[in-house]
């Protein structure tokens, strides 16, 4: 072949990466010197007839690329189509959509996860099954002793367990093992107490009408009241434990008693039967765990007495009181007291006795060792003495001074009637989150016409103070109103005009006020309670104030105040008194339900209307609406106390549907000490 007579240098060419479309390329072969001209695209296609037609070595076989393909993609068609009862290896993924039950899928997908979701609706119902087994078993352990015609009994003041003589009972011991948790059931039947006693020595066989007494550890014992009795035990050392059970009852009915180890324990709740919370008071004797203490509850410790007086009784003459020794039965036992501390004391007699026991005085102070007769004669603070009927006492004191309490009790035991006359001093710690809070309560006659003058004439301000151990003042002014009142000296008391007096910190518009209204013989308040509540408000700083009570309403209603300046007078109340102190929390108190009769013709606040025709309620409303303007607490009293016109004599007396006598009065300062310490503890 000729060459081209224009030559170019090889090695002067471009490098290029690819074969521009519609160049052709030359070739030659090197042996015979002969060449050509091929196109780009006629080289592509003839390399891929080769690359098609040509055998390779496969993990299938010797097979050129298109076969290994077809033979690729039928595989792939198998895993969804083959038929059944396929047992190729190719098979694996058609196999999932068949389910263990032999139910047919339409993909792999919608198998797994239809059995998913019921293996797991499968371990759910397997868990709760398990959960049923792993409850508390109980099985009953056999008594380690049985004492037939005794009777358990213990005497707190000495932490001791008697097995005393008895004509129908019978006293099992069983023996517990330390931490193990244990069930104790039994009945009761005709109200008869049962009790039962943990003591860390076995009790030797009884001998004698009592028995020799052990040391206990614990004791348990039933009210009343309670019918079957079932409680959880866990011993931190091994013990044994007394229970009573009558000899009349065949072991399978009443009377029987229970005892199983917990063998799997679950989640222990609380099994003591706690009485509700009562803002930081709790009256009853069970051991409160450091978390319910935390959620509010008082503990209650038992006092052991500092002195003891044996043989005595005490006698109460005027202001003075003696000590006896006519009755070798009774005992005095004397406490020492702390100022401002709340003590319990309890006392039960049974069989009709008067409750002799929990007489007791309070004195300043301590009372010498009696050298005669009737010993020293002292003045008292206070005393107390149950009524004949009483059989059982309880009295709730708090002390006034630093002083001496002498409670006088019955040592006289009826073993064989099962009779324990007891009576114990306890402490209430003040756990409420309001101790030591100060509080000022402004409201009406609602609040300012209880003066403590006796146990009837306790204001809910005092009550609030006593439920939530906050110092409270009762600056409550009869008559007066939220908003503005046509006469000043009557205005000047008004919540909107005490608001003022408190930012500005001058109360001469009140002193003018009190001349005023005794001038114009306006009557009670302010010839009396007015200027004592003023002196109150005087000597307040209000810097050292933690929470305002605003508890207006009843007035405004029957002085025919419109929406208009009851909200105005509120606002500007709210707004007068944070605006000199920031730092103040305040809660508005609604009105409450009241009723009214004329000339035997009964009508209550729920449907009388005023001359501008709102009722009660709406004043209750419109009091909300401002608190939430403000975002301060409201409690609503009217709604929420329970008082309605079915049991108002309950909570009124007869001839005064408007100021609630003491049972009224406790379910106001109730509902108004748990607002309180929600909302600003």
């Amino acid at each position: 072949m000729a060459l081209p007579q224009e030559s170019q240098e090889a090695n002067g060419l471009s490098k290029v990466s690819k074969v521009p479309e519609g160049k052709k390329m030359i070739f030659i072969d090197p042996d015979t010197n002969e060449g050509g001209i091929i196109s780009v695209e006629d080289l592509e296609k003839q390399v891929l007839d080769n690359l098609t037609k040509k055998n390779f070595s496969l993990e299938q076989g010797e097979m050129t690329l298109i076969q290994a393909i077809n033979q690729s993609k039928n595989r792939m068609d198998n895993f969804t189509s083959l038929p059944d009862g396929s047992t190729s290896g190719d098979a694996e993924l058609t196999d999932i959509r068949i389910g263990a039950d032999g139910t047919k899928y339409g993909s792999a997908g919608e198998a797994v996860r239809d059995q998913v979701l019921k293996a797991k609706a499968e371990n759910d119902s397997l868990k709760e099954d398990l959960d049923k087994q792993t409850e508390p078993t109980q099985g009953n352990i056999l008594p380690t002793n049985i004492y037939h015609g005794r009777y358990a009994y213990v005497v707190p003041d000495q932490m001791k367990l008697y097995l005393a003589e008895s004509d129908n009972m019978t006293v099992s011991e069983y023996k517990l093992d330390a931490n193990k948790k244990y069930t104790i059931k039994s009945s009761v039947e005709n109200s008869v107490s049962y009790l039962a006693g943990c003591t860390a020595t076995k009790m030797d066989t009884p001998s004698g009408k009592f028995g020799t007494p052990l040391d206990y550890t614990e004791s348990f014992e039933a009210s009343e009241k309670q019918k079957v009795i079932e409680f959880t035990y866990t011993p931190t050392e091994e013990c044994y434990i007394y229970v009573n059970s009558y000899n009349i009852y065949p072991v399978s009915e009443n009377g029987a008693v229970v005892i199983g180890e917990v063998k799997k324990p679950i989640v222990i709740r609380h099994e003591e039967e706690l009485q509700e919370l009562k803002f930081g008071i709790k009256t009853n004797e069970s051991k409160i765990s450091d978390l319910e203490k935390k959620n509010g509850y008082a503990q209650k410790k038992l006092l052991q007495p500092d002195f003891t007086f044996e043989g005595r009784t005490l006698y109460i003459s005027d202001n003075h009181f003696y000590q006896s020794k006519e009755n070798s039965n009774f005992i005095i036992l004397g406490y020492k007291i702390s100022a401002g501390s709340v003590y319990d004391i309890y006392g039960h007699s049974n069989y009709g006795q008067q409750a002799k026991d929990t007489l007791y005085v309070v004195t300043k102070t301590e009372m010498p060792t009696p050298s005669d007769r009737f010993g020293t004669d002292m003045e008292y603070v206070e005393y107390y003495n149950p009524s004949k009927s009483e059989t059982v006492s309880h009295v709730t004191l708090t002390a006034k001074i630093d002083g001496y309490l002498y409670i006088q009790k019955n040592t006289a035991y009826d073993f064989t009637q099962g009779v324990q006359q007891t009576v114990y001093v306890s402490p209430v710690e003040k756990l409420s989150p309001l101790a030591n809070k100060k509080i000022v309560c402004f409201g009406d006659s609602i609040f300012g016409n209880f003066r403590e003058s006796n146990l009837d004439d306790i204001s809910i301000p005092q009550m609030i103070g006593n439920r939530t151990f906050a110092t409270v003042y009762n600056c409550g002014f009869g008559g007066c109103r939220m908003a503005e009142h046509p006469i000043s000296y009557w205005d000047a008391f008004g919540m909107h005009a005490i608001a003022d007096s408190i930012a500005s910190g001058s109360w001469a518009i009140q002193e003018q006020a009190i001349i005023d209204g005794t001038s114009a013989g306006a009557g009670y308040p302010f010839e009396s309670y007015f200027a004592e509540s003023l002196a109150i408000l005087k000597n307040i700083n209000f810097e050292d104030i933690d929470i305002i009570v605003i508890a207006y309403g009843t007035n405004d209603f029957s002085g025919n105040v419109t929406e208009a300046q009851f909200k105005t007078a509120l606002s500007h109340s709210v707004e007068t008194i944070l605006a000199a102190f920031p730092h103040l929390k305040i809660l508005v108190v609604s009105p409450m339900w009241r009723w009214y009769e004329s000339e035997n013709v009964y009508i209550d606040s729920d449907t009388k209307e005023n001359s501008n025709g709102n009722t009660l309620i709406e004043f209750v409303d419109w009091c909300k609406e401002e608190a939430d303007k403000y975002h301060i607490p409201f409690v609503d009293t009217y709604r929420n106390l329970g008082i309605n016109r079915l049991n108002r004599l309950t909570y009124f007396a007869d001839n005064d549907g408007t100021h609630p006598i003491t049972a009224g009065r406790e379910l106001r300062a109730n509902l108004i000490s748990t607002e309180l310490v929600r909302s600003c503890g």
